[in-house]
């Protein structure tokens, strides 16, 4: 299996967002990783994990989001990490598909917990689709 593509979105560069990049390459040695403002969204290449980084309340990224998704070519997973997580933000998200709704754990070795978690989940124990594919009724 090759290593995994991951694109990181967020909207300006902060402390947390560094972390999770740099916890990401850690966890994953030889992985892809992406870093890309909510701007770069439509130009980036579909990884096999989209993790988006929100501070705040604004959920403009979701919407960035679904004209991405209505352009892939196969179903990516995505992750919101978010500071801080509203009953808005997270209906919002799943109403966006989203597949995760994270809150930003306060502390560095939680955050590397959930990190590692996500990851074990989505590259370990679920299964991704690949392409190309072909669905039976095309």
């Amino acid at each position: 299996m090759s290593p995994p593509s991951l694109l990181l979105i967020t909207q300006v560069d902060t402390a947390p967002s560094r972390h999770i990049e740099r916890h990401l390459l850690a966890l994953l040695p030889g992985a892809r990783l992406t870093v890309a403002a909510l701007a770069g969204l439509a130009t980036v290449q579909e990884p096999d994990l989209v993790l988006i980084v929100l501070h705040g309340p604004d959920a403009a990224p979701l919407e960035s989001l679904q004209h991405w998704r209505a352009r892939a070519r196969r179903p990516v997973p995505v992750v919101l990490i978010a500071e801080p997580v509203t009953d808005d933000l997270a209906w919002r998200a799943y109403g966006a598909r989203v597949n995760a709704v994270l809150a930003l754990p306060s502390d560095d070795v939680e955050l590397r917990g959930a990190l590692r978690a996500m990851c074990d989940f989505w590259f370990r124990v679920a299964r991704l689709p690949v392409v190309p594919y072909h669905h039976p009724t095309n």
